[in-house]
């Protein structure tokens, strides 16, 4: 056991994979799948992150999101399943117990880099934390609590980067970024902190997304769009490029977010309505607060205000 991994069992945030699994309803990073037959734990060639990096971005994630959650009266367990070939991951809460559940099988991708990781990561954060819209119509009773895939998407490029690499050194990336990338982010932002948390956003979800098109068989671009449009709000796994779309419009969204609040659930209870859309209009991109860059895109999202 590595100190880095000893300090997040410690901190309490971290439970092994043999601890009591909650019943209830679980939100899924992507649906379920059989990439599992292509893991291959063993193998000297291994592919996307190493165990140390899928340990050090959940235990930075236990020190960010610990006091958050704790403020909304839960307690974060984000359960390490590195031995599981499983390419995926989860969220559920039972009772106060707020969980993520992370898989060794979705971290030895090939498509999956180290912020891609933290993406999802931050994905699973965002059904608990991201607010309105939540899930609704055919989903079961207890999954009110976990905000929509679309709306975890957009979390996890639009609060994640400022809190993960939050100063100018955490925040430079190494990596090559595509012209299209850098002036898309820099129409947005000014200061070079800015531009490169965008940068590296956008980066961390062409990861994510591109392991969602391997399972779909398609392929996701910076420079294209999903231009279909719903006619009411998805809930579910929107198509990869959908979600692309969807990081990238976060990423770009200068409306401040508030970490005491979960949108549209200030009321203690989920709501779905034209009044919790209202209310959470205050933490995101939207037509009513007169922005028009950084919206959620319309092939998942319909805005009724």
């Amino acid at each position: 056991m590595t100190l880095k991994y000893a300090a997040a069992l410690i901190l309490g945030g971290l439970v092994s994979a043999v601890s009591a699994q909650a019943s209830t309803y679980r939100e899924t990073f992507m649906p379920e799948n059989d990439l599992y037959k292509q893991d291959c734990i063993a193998c000297e060639s291994q592919s996307g992150i190493t165990q140390q990096q899928y340990l050090d971005v959940i235990a930075k994630a236990v020190r960010i999101f610990t006091p958050i959650i704790e403020a909304q009266g839960g307690t974060l367990n984000i359960v390490d399943h590195w031995s599981d070939s499983t390419v995926n991951a989860s969220a559920t809460q039972d009772g106060n117990d707020w969980i993520v559940n992370m898989y060794g099988g979705l971290a030895r991708r090939p498509e999956i880099t180290v912020d891609g990781f933290t993406f999802v990561l931050c994905h699973e954060i965002g059904h608990h934390l991201g607010g309105f819209p939540f899930v609704k119509g055919f989903f079961p009773p207890e999954a009110k609590w976990a905000a929509a895939e679309g709306q975890a998407d957009y979390f996890a490029a639009h609060v994640c980067p400022a809190l993960w690499w939050n100063d100018e050194a955490t925040a430079e990336i190494s990596t090559p970024v595509p012209e299209s990338v850098k002036g898309q982010c820099n129409d947005v932002w000014k200061s070079p902190t800015q531009q490169n948390l965008c940068y590296r956003a956008s980066l961390a979800a062409k990861s994510t997304t591109d392991l969602l098109a391997a399972l779909g068989g398609t392929r996701t671009s910076f420079n294209e769009h999903d231009n279909s449009v719903v006619s009411s709000t998805y809930t579910g796994h929107p198509a990869a490029q959908c979600r692309l779309d969807t990081y990238l419009a976060a990423a770009a969204c200068s409306e401040s977010w508030d970490n005491s609040v979960i949108p549209g659930k200030e009321g203690g209870r989920p709501d779905n309505s034209t009044a919790g859309e209202e209310a959470a209009a205050h933490h995101s991109c939207t037509a009513l607060g007169n922005f028009t860059v950084g919206l959620r895109p319309a092939c998942w999202f319909h805005a009724t205000l």
